[in-house]
């Protein structure tokens, strides 16, 4: 308790003497660690780093840092090059120039008292390779904010980590516009039971494998949003009670080889509060299975759309049962050249205004109902 009580009273302390300095670079023109770049001073923990100009940049090795606000204003024409980690806690903010992350951690956020928003507006973000790790860490009861449009943000192979907490109501609003992920999760850090609420806007490319495990996947006011898939896809709701969907709206299965749809939570139990969860199977090859984690038994819920578009092969025997529906306006599309194995109980939920399409399907045992 005296270690927290400490802590408290540092950063209110420091914060009180918190600067804006801008990069100059009077000094070498390099390296972030000599004062003499800077117009007040090295950047701490409490400050906000402007850099502007065309400078190349580095954070040496070694020189692990702490900002509060990190800004690569609209004229900044150089680069920054990440030679060790960086921390930003409340706002990192890149309008221009060039990001180099390496196979450094970047980290955003503390998941207590900074949000750690994140905006590429412009310019080039090249993210941590596969030996790094990008980390968002989401504030309890705040309000994180990633807008990943207008620049492009290169995957390197690594992983973008989004890490909400559970205890208390979250907004974590992720907006993402024709980007290209390698990895890409949605996770709850501290195991809760609170309400976190998963804003996602845009359209986007995951080439490895997307996980989201966190409360309920909010969805675009267009009605648009969606990932393509090309690896595996994780679904569930670990820490949000027994409102545990898939949660996802629009995820698009669209990979040329097999793939994996998991379901992290051993029992899904439909909710009526899930809203319109979507999910598309649109693969030219290859070969979609439904296991539960673990390849445990387990069941499956769509709360909204489910479409196969594509003659694919869909294994959901490893399920005890799959459950469609429930929603309004939100169709299930089974085309009759999509070859599914069913599971042993398949169970049809339609809503008002709910609508079913099906033809050539041999189930085992089919529960048409509604609840």
């Amino acid at each position: 308790m005296k270690k927290l009580v400490f802590a408290a009273v540092l950063v209110c302390a420091t914060s009180a003497f918190a600067v804006t300095t801008t990069w100059t670079g009077n000094a070498d023109g390099t390296t972030w660690g000599d004062g003499g770049n800077w117009d007040k001073g090295v950047p701490t923990s409490a400050d906000t780093a402007i850099l502007t100009g065309n400078f190349a940049v580095t954070i040496g090795s070694g020189d692990a840092v702490t900002v509060d606000k990190l800004t690569l204003d609209a004229n900044f024409t150089g680069s920054l090059t990440l030679a060790a980690d960086l921390t930003v806690l409340s706002l990192l903010d890149q309008e221009a120039g060039t990001f180099n992350c390496g196979s450094q951690a970047l980290t955003l956020g503390d998941g207590w008292s900074k949000d750690g928003s994140f905006y590429v507006h412009g310019g080039i973000f090249n993210a941590p390779n596969a030996d790094g790790l990008l980390v968002s860490y989401a504030r309890a009861s705040g309000n994180t904010q990633i807008e990943l449009k207008g620049g492009t943000y290169n995957a390197n192979g690594g992983t973008f980590s989004a890490r909400i907490p559970g205890p208390i109501q979250t907004n974590y609003k992720f907006t993402s516009v024709d980007q290209t992920f390698c990895n890409l999760e949605f996770v709850d850090w501290n195991n809760g039971t609170g309400q976190q609420r998963l804003w996602t806007f845009g359209t986007n490319t995951v080439t490895g494998v997307l996980k989201h495990l966190v409360g309920t996947m909010g969805y675009s006011y267009s009605g648009k949003y969606r990932f393509r898939v090309t690896g595996d896809f994780y679904a569930g709701a670990k820490a949000y009670g027994d409102v545990s969907s898939p949660t996802v709206q629009a995820v698009v299965l669209c990979g040329t080889g097999d793939q994996k749809v998991v379901a992290v939570q051993p029992s899904f139990v439909p909710n009526g509060s899930i809203g319109a969860c979507s999910m598309n199977i649109d693969k030219p090859s290859g070969k979609v299975t439904f296991v539960g984690e673990d390849d445990s038994p387990s069941d499956f819920y769509f709360g909204g759309v489910f479409v196969t578009t594509s003659a694919t092969e869909i294994d959901m025997s490893a399920l005890r049962t799959v459950a469609f529906g429930q929603t309004s306006q939100c169709p299930c599309i089974i085309r009759d050249n999509a070859r599914i194995t069913w599971p042993e109980s398949t169970i049809m939920l339609p809503g008002q205004g709910h609508r079913i399409y099906c033809n050539r399907q041999d189930f085992n045992n089919l529960a048409i109902t509604n609840v």
